[in-house]
């Protein structure tokens, strides 16, 4: 990064203290200051030895150097998505096989443990689409959806009513409301995984068009092992609001740009979709805005004319927003200032957040640390030292693409840490901000192997690139299991 340096030695030394406390902390049961983080998941220990523990461990850190291998030796994109893909669906159903349930831990969190358990009941008692979509507001009220209903717009529901019809039509058909429950929950716990590990396609090729092939693979193979990817699951958080936010994100950058107003349109009509599913995607749709004005800012200050094709292409982005805007509003009634009004309110009184500057500060501080600890150590240094360089890039106005890109998603994370009015849960909250992140983490730890090989292109640096893929990826997956071992997971 021009203008920011830090020395590979110092870097490397916080990486090995990082990891040595990711891995010490749960094993020897160091109570974390609850100050700090919250006692959700992390620092709550349980005693019990899990199951399968030696056996599943030894497979997993296996699978990651051959991924490793085999994708160096891969030349074509697709190949290379195809192995990480499959990589990513073993590791979701590997990583379960550790819990307390076994086999049986995807159906479990989906319909009897996880938070959004209303979402499986009401789905397994609501089989019409069409009601869901139009009656959303009376199914709330009427206490259909009593808890997390009201902090989401109808989408969730309606990706669950789908799900649910799925399981009939494929393994019963179950006009009871329990055996439909259980129909669904057979059927996420054995489909939901394929959807979740489907981030890799819009993560690599983000990775590919904006930073370099390395870093897209790396970047991806730090994201399906990541702490948060792993033990955060069957939420839509993990397994549908990452891909949302970054296809989003990917096609917004193509679009404003590369000058593409294809890319810029389906950049509206995916960002719009996700903020369907979740308000909380807004901040794709705010990265977008970031990336426009931080490209024509630059060009301004570097006597640059804004092109007519990336102008194009943005206002593309910007109109097919405003149409889906109108459609979703008087076709199908959907009331966006109001139903986000009504989600905020909600999730303000769930949170008994307090309106004020301090009680902002601190706990924008609180799920920062939280969340970096759920990153794992390769992804959190990496991503500090990348977006520190891309600040650096953007405020002396020479940025890059990929400046603009990190900054954006920099600046909307930001907004979201301050404004988002959260208490904890921001692994599970922000997870979608990860495939960005992880990618420009991978293009830091990239640019490092390269000084250190003088060079990366040549067969010793071929070697040391992969050993360090592997190395990086297993450091994760240790990290994982020791959380899942040790930490009140399922």
């Amino acid at each position: 990064m021009p203008g920011f340096r830090v020395r590979d030695r110092t870097v490397l030394g916080i990486l090995g203290v990082l990891a040595a406390c990711m891995i010490a902390f749960p094993l020897l049961r160091v109570p974390f200051p609850h100050a700090l983080i919250p006692e959700y998941y992390l620092f709550r220990y349980k005693s019990r030895a899990l199951p399968h523990l030696a056996p599943v461990s030894l497979g997993l850190l296996v699978l990651i150097p051959a991924i490793a291998y085999a994708c160096a030796r891969l030349s074509r994109r697709l190949l290379i998505v195809s192995v990480l893909y499959l990589g990513a669906v073993l590791l979701q159903f590997a990583m379960p096989v550790l819990g307390e349930h076994g086999l049986n831990t995807h159906a479990y969190v989906f319909g009897s443990f996880s938070g959004h358990k209303e979402f499986a009941r009401f789905a397994a008692v609501q089989p019409s689409v069409r009601r869901t979509v139009f009656d959303y507001d009376r199914e709330v009220e009427s206490g259909g959806l009593t808890e997390f209903g009201r902090s989401k717009p109808p989408g969730t529901a309606i990706f669950y009513v789908l799900s649910a019809n799925a399981a009939d039509a494929l393994l019963l058909d179950a006009s009871d409301p329990e055996r439909r429950l259980q129909a669904s929950s057979m059927f996420a716990a054995l489909v939901w995984p394929f959807i979740a590990a489907l981030v890799v396609v819009p993560a690599f090729l983000f990775g590919d068009a904006f930073f370099s092939r390395r870093t897209a693979f790396l970047g991806t193979l730090l994201l399906v092992t990541s702490p948060a990817f792993l033990l955060v699951i069957l939420h839509l958080d993990q397994v549908l609001f990452p891909t949302l936010y970054t296809t989003t994100l990917l096609l917004g950058a193509c679009g404003i740009l590369r000058g593409r107003a294809a890319a810029g349109s389906l950049a509206g009509v995916v960002g719009f979709l996700g903020v369907y599913m979740s308000f909380g995607l807004c901040a794709a749709i705010l990265a977008v805005l970031a990336i426009a004005l931080l490209a024509a800012i630059g060009r301004l200050r570097a006597r640059e004319g804004v092109g007519r094709s990336e102008t194009i292409a943005f206002a593309a982005f910007c109109a097919t927003g405003a149409l889906l805007y109108a459609i979703f509003h008087f076709a199908l009634k959907f009331d966006f200032p109001a139903e986000y009004g009504r989600a905020m309110a909600w999730h303000t009184a769930w949170k008994d957040w307090q309106s004020g500057p301090r009680e902002t500060v601190v706990w924008a501080a609180r799920n920062v640390l939280e969340f970096a600890w759920w990153m794992g150590p390769a992804a959190l240094v990496g991503c500090v030292i990348a977006v520190a360089g891309s600040l650096v890039a953007v405020v002396r106005a020479r940025p890059g693409d990929r400046d603009v890109i990190v900054t954006a998603v920099f600046v909307t994370w930001f907004v979201v840490a301050l404004f988002g009015r959260n208490k904890s849960e921001v692994a599970r909250l922000w997870l979608f901000f990860m495939p960005a992140l992880c990618i420009a983490a991978a293009s830091y730890w990239n640019g490092l192997l390269d000084r250190r090989a003088s060079g990366g292109e040549s067969a010793a640096g071929e070697r040391l690139f992969v050993l360090s893929a592997t190395g990086l990826a297993t450091l994760n997956i240790a990290i994982t299991i020791v959380y899942k071992a040790n930490c009140n997971f399922w």
